[in-house]
């Protein structure tokens, strides 16, 4: 399972969602991947940032990222942690591409 949500970082570890997980009960081991949200004057700087760190992958991989994220989310690729930051890269690259 993976989700991409909004939290704060609130200083000494701790991080708060801005809404609830769905299946997920307290105290449960999460892994965490952490994009900080752009500011108006960093936009176009990360975003690009984020494409590069997109083709990176492609080509490591040897594949288009659409391509790479179909067989992902169909259950074809393993949950290694290369493939869960692309898949969480490219899920945030749509977000804010759409």
């Amino acid at each position: 399972m993976s989700e991409l949500l909004e939290a704060t970082y609130e200083g000494n570890g701790l991080i708060r969602l801005k809404e609830q997980l769905k299946g997920i009960y307290p105290h449960a081991n999460l892994k965490v991947i952490v994009i900080t949200t752009p500011t108006d004057e960093t936009f176009v700087t990360e975003e690009s940032d984020l494409w590069q760190q997109l083709q990176s992958f492609e080509k490591q991989y040897k594949m288009p990222t659409i391509t790479f994220y179909n067989l992902f989310q169909s259950g074809q690729l393993d949950d290694s942690a290369d493939y869960i930051s692309w898949a969480a890269l490219y899920e945030f690259w749509l977000q804010d591409n759409q």
